[in-house]
């Protein structure tokens, strides 16, 4: 299982990069109007030009890498009350199925945002003020979904002794 374990610190370290730009991009424009309301009034912008673009892409990228991350990681949140009762093979058993559900579900929203992805580059909308393309949104959405519905599966088929606790 080490493939899927460098694969989901693969994905960590992306979302945390993604959450990173966030987090420095909306300082940066604080800050900067900040220093706006200051003195530099005339020297300085109200606001970053961009940073909305930015932080809208990197939380798109953030947020879907991080669901198949939870699923590599069984980091996702799920309640116990019936299987606790189970034996341990029947809880395993729901766990899976549980799982591919999940896969099911997640293979439905990956084929729409491809669905969505591939409007989008036959358009020409563009963001608001950088002007990127439409379809640099969708690509982490799409790409993010497909590899959880993948994930899933393998959680589904993942030995109970390759658990992560």
């Amino acid at each position: 299982m080490r493939l899927t374990e460098g694969l989901r610190w693969g994905l960590v370290i992306v979302g945390f990069t993604a959450i990173t730009i966030m987090m420095l991009s909306t300082l940066s424009d604080v800050f900067a109007r900040l220093l706006a309301n200051v003195e530099l009034s005339g020297f300085l912008p109200a606001s970053l030009p961009g940073v909305l673009d930015v932080t809208e892409l990197a939380q798109l990228g953030a947020a879907h890498l991080a669901v198949a991350a939870a699923f590599l990681g069984a980091a996702h949140v799920s309640v116990d009350i019936l299987t606790s009762c189970l034996p341990a093979i029947t809880a395993r058993w729901m766990a899976s199925g549980a799982a591919f559900i999940s896969a099911i579900v997640m293979a439905a929203c990956a084929w729409q945002a491809w669905i969505k992805l591939a409007d989008a580059m036959g358009s020409y909308t563009i963001s608001p003020v950088l002007g990127w393309p439409e379809w640099l949104y969708w690509m982490p959405v799409a790409v993010g979904l497909t590899l959880a519905c993948f994930a899933a599966c393998i959680v589904a088929v993942r030995p109970a002794s390759h658990e992560v606790a």
